[in-house]
Protein backbone atom coordinates (compact mmCIF):
# COMPACT_ATOMS: atom_id res chain seq x y z
CA UNK A 1 0.00 0.00 0.00
CA UNK A 2 2.53 2.54 0.79
CA UNK A 3 4.51 1.77 -2.64
CA UNK A 4 1.25 2.98 -4.52
CA UNK A 5 0.97 5.87 -2.66
CA UNK A 6 4.71 6.73 -3.14
CA UNK A 7 4.06 6.09 -7.10
CA UNK A 8 0.87 7.90 -6.47
CA UNK A 9 2.60 10.56 -4.77
CA UNK A 10 5.38 11.20 -7.47
CA UNK A 11 2.97 11.28 -10.51
CA UNK A 12 1.27 14.01 -8.77
CA UNK A 13 4.55 16.09 -8.92
CA UNK A 14 5.36 19.13 -11.48
CA UNK A 15 7.88 17.67 -13.75
CA UNK A 16 10.39 19.85 -13.12
CA UNK A 17 10.33 18.54 -9.40
CA UNK A 18 11.25 15.15 -11.02
CA UNK A 19 13.81 16.24 -12.83
CA UNK A 20 15.78 17.70 -10.13
CA UNK A 21 15.28 14.65 -7.60
CA UNK A 22 16.74 12.79 -10.77
CA UNK A 23 19.96 15.04 -11.17
CA UNK A 24 20.80 15.23 -7.20
CA UNK A 25 19.94 11.75 -6.88
CA UNK A 26 22.64 9.75 -4.82
CA UNK A 27 22.87 6.39 -4.06
CA UNK A 28 24.24 5.42 -0.45
CA UNK A 29 26.70 2.48 -0.34
CA UNK A 30 27.49 1.42 3.17
CA UNK A 31 29.11 5.04 3.93
CA UNK A 32 29.78 5.34 -0.03
CA UNK A 33 27.18 7.86 -2.19
CA UNK A 34 27.28 7.47 -5.65
CA UNK A 35 25.30 9.64 -8.12
CA UNK A 36 24.09 7.87 -11.35
CA UNK A 37 27.27 9.40 -13.55
CA UNK A 38 29.33 7.83 -11.02
CA UNK A 39 27.81 4.78 -10.85
CA UNK A 40 28.13 4.79 -15.12
CA UNK A 41 31.76 5.79 -15.05
CA UNK A 42 33.26 4.41 -11.89
CA UNK A 43 32.43 0.79 -12.82
CA UNK A 44 32.13 -1.44 -15.08
CA UNK A 45 28.57 -1.55 -17.09
CA UNK A 46 27.01 -4.83 -17.63
CA UNK A 47 23.80 -5.32 -19.84
CA UNK A 48 21.29 -8.23 -19.44
CA UNK A 49 18.21 -8.67 -21.65
CA UNK A 50 15.41 -10.54 -19.17
CA UNK A 51 11.89 -10.73 -18.79
CA UNK A 52 10.48 -10.33 -15.61
CA UNK A 53 7.09 -10.62 -13.88
CA UNK A 54 6.13 -6.85 -15.08
CA UNK A 55 7.18 -7.59 -18.39
CA UNK A 56 5.74 -10.62 -18.89
CA UNK A 57 7.29 -12.10 -21.92
CA UNK A 58 8.83 -8.66 -23.59
CA UNK A 59 12.67 -8.86 -23.28
CA UNK A 60 14.14 -6.06 -21.85
CA UNK A 61 18.08 -4.46 -22.21
CA UNK A 62 19.16 -3.41 -18.63
CA UNK A 63 22.82 -2.09 -18.27
CA UNK A 64 24.33 -0.70 -14.89
CA UNK A 65 27.52 -1.54 -12.74
CA UNK A 66 27.42 -5.08 -10.40
CA UNK A 67 25.78 -5.06 -7.41
CA UNK A 68 28.52 -6.93 -5.82
CA UNK A 69 31.23 -4.75 -7.62
CA UNK A 70 29.55 -1.65 -5.93
CA UNK A 71 28.83 -2.93 -2.42
CA UNK A 72 32.59 -4.55 -2.56
CA UNK A 73 34.59 -1.41 -3.41
CA UNK A 74 32.46 0.65 -0.81
CA UNK A 75 33.30 -1.71 1.99
CA UNK A 76 30.54 -3.73 2.10
CA UNK A 77 32.48 -7.18 0.36
CA UNK A 78 32.54 -9.46 3.60
CA UNK A 79 28.56 -9.96 4.50
CA UNK A 80 26.47 -12.37 3.64
CA UNK A 81 24.02 -10.66 2.63
CA UNK A 82 23.24 -7.05 1.52
CA UNK A 83 19.76 -4.98 2.60
CA UNK A 84 18.86 -2.84 -0.28
CA UNK A 85 16.59 0.02 0.67
CA UNK A 86 13.70 1.51 -1.98
CA UNK A 87 12.78 5.08 -1.55
CA UNK A 88 9.23 4.19 0.09
CA UNK A 89 11.31 2.05 2.31
CA UNK A 90 10.66 -1.43 1.08
CA UNK A 91 13.79 -2.98 2.27
CA UNK A 92 15.11 -6.53 1.39
CA UNK A 93 18.21 -8.78 2.49
CA UNK A 94 19.76 -10.05 -0.95
CA UNK A 95 21.96 -13.48 0.21
CA UNK A 96 25.14 -12.23 -1.39
CA UNK A 97 25.99 -16.02 -3.00
CA UNK A 98 22.37 -15.35 -4.60
CA UNK A 99 23.80 -11.43 -5.92
CA UNK A 100 27.11 -13.60 -6.93
CA UNK A 101 25.74 -16.61 -8.71
CA UNK A 102 23.41 -14.48 -10.73
CA UNK A 103 25.58 -11.22 -11.28
CA UNK A 104 22.67 -8.50 -10.16
CA UNK A 105 22.75 -5.56 -11.48
CA UNK A 106 21.94 -1.68 -9.89
CA UNK A 107 19.98 -0.54 -13.50
CA UNK A 108 20.25 2.49 -14.43
CA UNK A 109 19.07 2.13 -18.07
CA UNK A 110 16.82 0.42 -19.58
CA UNK A 111 16.65 0.13 -23.46
CA UNK A 112 19.82 1.77 -23.49
CA UNK A 113 18.12 5.19 -21.78
CA UNK A 114 18.48 6.51 -18.18
CA UNK A 115 15.99 5.72 -16.13
CA UNK A 116 13.95 8.46 -14.90
CA UNK A 117 11.98 9.01 -11.71
CA UNK A 118 8.80 8.46 -13.50
CA UNK A 119 10.35 5.11 -14.84
CA UNK A 120 10.87 3.83 -11.21
CA UNK A 121 14.42 4.78 -11.01
CA UNK A 122 16.84 6.26 -11.25
CA UNK A 123 18.41 3.21 -10.10
CA UNK A 124 16.56 -0.77 -9.17
CA UNK A 125 17.68 -3.86 -9.04
CA UNK A 126 17.79 -6.58 -11.80
CA UNK A 127 17.90 -9.98 -12.21
CA UNK A 128 19.11 -12.32 -15.28
CA UNK A 129 15.58 -14.33 -15.44
CA UNK A 130 15.64 -15.14 -18.76
CA UNK A 131 18.90 -16.63 -18.18
CA UNK A 132 18.08 -18.80 -15.08
CA UNK A 133 14.40 -19.52 -15.89
CA UNK A 134 14.44 -22.32 -13.64
CA UNK A 135 15.78 -20.60 -10.28
CA UNK A 136 14.84 -17.17 -10.99
CA UNK A 137 11.19 -16.74 -10.43
CA UNK A 138 8.40 -15.38 -7.90
CA UNK A 139 10.69 -16.29 -4.82
CA UNK A 140 13.18 -13.32 -6.13
CA UNK A 141 10.37 -10.88 -7.65
CA UNK A 142 10.85 -8.89 -4.08
CA UNK A 143 14.46 -8.31 -4.94
CA UNK A 144 13.71 -6.30 -8.16
CA UNK A 145 13.60 -3.11 -6.36
CA UNK A 146 13.07 0.04 -7.89
CA UNK A 147 13.48 3.26 -6.85
CA UNK A 148 16.90 2.04 -4.87
CA UNK A 149 18.38 4.82 -2.55
CA UNK A 150 20.80 2.38 -0.17
CA UNK A 151 22.27 -0.69 0.20
CA UNK A 152 23.80 -1.25 3.39
CA UNK A 153 24.94 -4.71 5.97
CA UNK A 154 22.19 -6.00 6.95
Amino acid sequence: MLRLAFVSAITLLPLNTLYASETSFALTVGDTSYTVDQLESDFEQVTIHTVSTWTQDEVIQYSGPSLLEVADRSGLGNLTGLKLTSADEYAVTVPRYEAEKFNTIIAIRVDGKRIGFSEKGPARMVWPRSKYPDEIGAAQDGYWLWYLISITAD
